[in-house]
């Protein structure tokens, strides 16, 4: 539920190809794509996966500030920047109608507004978002806000039983502290858990490229002591029955360092892993082709604006020439014909007229088209 592709620039290193391949391998049923506020490879992924036998589930890491138009002020300026936490939730999509209601986010959260080195939403977005299952993140997951108990509350009332709070048995002291808080909310506030591990690359062995990546992603140099850097380098596609290890592993963690001993809301975050991609059951289809009707019997329409034209062109020299009758008769109308046959053998008039009242409305409105 949590694989990131080369389209979250400088976070994941994996190829479309190879996420569905490596799905395959390993003996995934279903994968889920949940890239930085993008879904760029929502066709490709789709097509790769159904090609496999594995099921495709739509995705999307946002990244949710608590004010997505904020800039921080000059130096100059004088003013002293305020706090705007971040957290990176993840949504997946149940529905063409949860998908546009993404588009719909995605689409502002790169206007000029609220593009600001990357782009950015924000919670009054998120919570409009429609037919969706929401989680509370894994990496900078909301956790790790300082409003997060506030914040989790606020979804899990307007999202219901497809709110999920996400324990993550990443092994590091960050991650076991957010799980902490996790639990704390889990229990107190009876919220349903779901255990996921993020997937960036193949193999453990192509971490330090990712750093790499990074750098070029953040246009920093290797060198740099303050440079982002991944000191866990172990997010590489492990197979299924590895998590149960993990999840021990966290577990104990758990217990020695923060007196959490019940491992039952573990086993019961396996146990809704099979829930989500059974709701997120959108699948991207190619569509049929989708044009205006122009009229009955379009080709006719199109044969007849071909008639006024041929009147309005050759009544006059163009370019200095005007056809003679012979060359009307002999050349001009049998490529006409042709023409017009071309078309209509392709299915292409209602296109055509599509571009002719595009072209016709453009140049009665004084907008230049080429």
């Amino acid at each position: 539920l949590s694989v990131q592709s080369h389209f979250s620039i400088g976070s994941s290193l994996l190829q479309i190809g190879q996420i569905a391949d490596k799905a395959a391998e390993l003996g995934y049923a279903s994968v889920a794509l949940v890239d930085d506020m993008s879904v760029h490879a929502l066709v490709e992924f789709s097509d790769k996966c159904k090609a496999k036998g594995i099921q495709p589930v739509i995705g999307c890491r946002l990244r949710v500030y608590d004010d997505a138009t904020y800039r921080v002020p000059s130096k100059s300026s004088g003013i002293a920047p305020k706090a705007n936490p971040m957290f990176q939730p993840k949504v997946y999509v149940k529905s063409e109608a949860g998908l546009k209601s993404l588009f719909k986010l995605l689409t502002a959260a790169n206007t000029k507004e609220q593009y600001y080195y990357h782009s950015r939403t924000d919670l009054k977005s998120l919570l409009e978002l429609e037919d969706v299952v929401v989680t509370t993140g894994d990496m900078f997951g909301l956790f790790s806000h300082p409003n997060a108990t506030a914040i989790a509350s606020e979804l899990q009332r307007h999202f219901g039983d497809d709110f999920y709070v996400e324990l993550s048995p990443v092994d590091t002291p960050l991650f076991d502290r957010m799980n902490s808080k996790a639990i704390e909310f889990i229990n107190t506030f009876s919220a349903a858990p779901i255990v996921t591990y993020p997937f960036c690359y193949a193999d453990n062995a192509d971490a330090s490229t990712l750093d790499l990546m990074s750098a070029i992603a953040t246009n920093t140099q290797m060198s740099e002591s303050w440079r982002p850097k991944q000191h866990v380098k172990d997010f590489a596609f492990f197979e299924p029955k590895d998590i149960l290890e993990r999840v021990k592993q966290a577990a104990y963690r758990q217990a020695k360092y923060n007196g959490v001993r019940d491992i039952s809301v573990w086993t019961a975050g396996l146990g809704y892993l099979g829930e989500i991609s059974d709701k997120a059951k959108y699948t991207f289809d190619k569509r049929d082709v989708s044009l205006p009707k122009f009229g009955d019997d379009e080709f006719k329409l199109l044969c007849s604006l071909c008639a006024e034209g041929w009147k309005k062109r050759f009544s006059v020299e163009v370019l200095g020439h005007k056809p003679s009758a012979a060359e009307l008769s002999g050349v001009y109308r049998d490529r006409l014909r042709y023409e017009l046959n071309v078309l209509k053998n392709m299915g292409f008039e209602s296109y055509f007229l599509l571009v002719e009242d595009l072209v016709a409305w453009a140049k009665d409105n004084g907008v230049i088209v080429g």
